[in-house]
């Protein structure tokens, strides 16, 4: 059960899905990388003006059951918001993508060999009719509501509002969302095979071109050490001829 409870949390964080009750900020950062792990930073602020001892109190208990489940958690003020950021390292796409399926969510990560599509229903239609009221005010004030995801390689498809000049960043801003759901299609590929495959090549040409220079000077080496010989014994042949000759002019 408390398995499923963190899986629940970690659901609820990423999507943003927060009442707009005033001036917020929300942002959820979720870096994925090659190897199938994944990192997650998540931003939850209120306009200092709107909040009272009880909203302070009700943080500090989500950060503190956050840091239970495994989250860091720190207090965030800036701009006049206050509020908390809570971050997790190493979690596994692939056991996300198991808990989410296996239970009732508004999330579905699908995994076909390398590739990866996520889903997320983020809004429902009373949210995007508060989006659509307030989402002007809730940014005139310097607030927002977005969800990142920053992948290793160009996404195949999304539907992200912005994406980085790299092609690896998506960024929806929900208050620009016409949508009421994320979708992003990806593939991972892990370098660490391919990079010891490429290795191991470059080693295997290396080898090839040493023996073959050496090959070479070898070869050129025994061809020198024959035409020697062969100089020797052409040199050996005709100081023989010459000495025979004077022998036979001496005796005449």
């Amino acid at each position: 059960m408390k398995k499923m409870d963190q899986i629940k949390r970690i659901l609820v964080l990423m999507c943003c899905c927060m009442f707009l009750s005033g001036c917020v900020r929300s942002k959820a950062e979720w870096t994925i990388h090659a190897d199938g792990t994944s990192d997650a930073n998540i931003l939850f602020a209120e306009s200092g003006s709107l909040i009272d001892d009880d909203d302070l109190s009700g943080f500090v208990q989500k950060m503190e059951q956050a840091e239970k489940e495994g989250w860091t958690c720190v207090r965030y003020e800036e701009d006049g918001y206050v509020g908390y950021t809570q971050s997790i390292q190493g979690k596994k796409l692939s056991d996300l993508a198991e808990n989410f399926n296996a239970g009732d969510s508004d999330i579905s990560i699908e995994k076909i060999g390398t590739i990866y599509t996520i889903d997320m229903k983020v809004l429902d239609d009373d949210q995007l009719d508060s989006l659509e009221s307030y989402g002007s005010a809730i940014k005139s004030s310097g607030g927002y509501i977005k969800f990142v995801i920053t992948l290793p390689q160009k996404a195949i498809e999304s539907n992200a509002t912005s994406v980085s000049s790299d092609g690896k960043t998506y960024t929806w801003d929900l208050l620009e969302m016409e949508d009421d759901t994320i979708h992003i299609k990806f593939s991972l590929i892990n370098p660490l095979p391919i990079i010891i495959i490429l290795c191991v090549l470059i080693l295997l040409a290396i080898i090839v071109v040493i023996a073959i220079v050496v090959f070479v000077v070898m070869a050129k080496k025994r061809k020198n050490i024959v035409k020697s010989r062969e100089n020797v014994e052409t040199f050996s042949s005709v100081q023989n001829s010459n000495n025979s000759s004077a022998n036979d002019s001496t005796e005449a």
